[in-house]
């Protein structure tokens, strides 16, 4: 039973799987003859990853992620036909490394496709990065080309739309994804040091219950998150995982309200005799 095998060897046969998806698509393609119209939809982006190779675990590497969506009709019959392409790791992200990609990952060339119908149409759909507009115009020129607006940007914009509209903090939204980034991460520190010494206040007066409760609900959610995240093994062991240990001293330190825009540490045993002490 595939629950009492090894890791490896139902990686095996993921790989299996896989691999024989994509002879099954590159045999649907090649089979694909006479067509009046073929309308090929690419998307793709960049994006820097921590990626597992060969059992050693990388800081940060670029990595491509690519999809593509062919429109085929002939007489009145419209088909779709979705092809999946392995993620690909990148060296950088210049367009002639894209380009590399792109054409390594095409189950048959972009001309061989065009050659199957009488009228061919490329619909890139990438983000507005100088790498990807150069690639995009670097395809125009193997084939007619249309730029059309990166889907998962525009699905980014509709969901912070939507936080704006209830209200709800984006600034953590926001964050969550800079923080993927260590050189966004140093940058960012350096900001919130400085916005922390100019709003921290130290108070030795005891918040409301409303505020106590508040903020004890603010924790528990990102509690939760955390531990969604974390391994099972570890939480059963009682180890305490990084992000849970500095969770721990969040609770610890900002025991104040967390709402307006002042942020608040409640000494209750007189810890920090002034400002300029809770900041070392």
């Amino acid at each position: 039973m595939l629950s009492r095998s090894s890791s490896s060897y139902v990686q095996e046969i993921r790989n299996s799987v896989g691999e024989k998806y994509m002879v099954m698509q590159t045999q649907a393609l090649a089979e694909l003859r006479n067509l009046d119209v073929v309308v090929l939809e690419i998307a793709f982006d960049e994006t820097e990853e921590p990626i597992t190779i060969a059992g050693v675990r990388s800081q940060s590497t670029h990595v491509m992620a690519c999809h593509l969506r062919l429109f085929h009709r002939t007489g009145g019959a419209t088909a779709k036909i979705d092809i999946v392409i392995p993620t690909v790791l990148l060296e950088s992200t210049t367009a002639e490394n894209l380009a590399a990609a792109v054409n390594r990952g095409l189950p048959l060339s972009l001309a061989n496709i065009q050659a199957r119908a009488r009228r061919f149409a490329l619909l890139v759909n990438t983000d507005s990065g100088a790498a990807c507009l150069r690639l995009a115009r670097h395809l125009g020129t193997i084939v007619p080309a249309i730029s059309a607006p990166c889907k998962m940007h525009l699905g980014c914009l509709a969901m912070t739309a939507i936080f704006a509209l209830a209200g709800f903090m984006s600034a953590i939204f926001c964050a969550a994804l800079l923080l993927r980034r260590r050189r966004v991460q140093s940058v960012l520190r350096s900001a919130l040091k400085r916005y922390v010494g100019a709003h921290l206040k130290v108070t030795y007066e005891p918040p409301s219950k409303e505020d106590r409760e508040h903020a004890s609900a603010v924790w528990d959610i990102a509690y939760e998150m955390i531990v969604a995240r974390t391994d099972t093994s570890q939480l059963i062991e009682g180890r305490l995982t990084p992000r849970l240990a500095a969770l721990k001293r969040l609770r610890r330190n900002l025991r104040g309200p967390l709402r307006g825009t002042d942020i608040v540490h409640y000494c209750p045993f007189g810890c920090h005799a002034s400002q300029e002490e809770a900041l070392l």
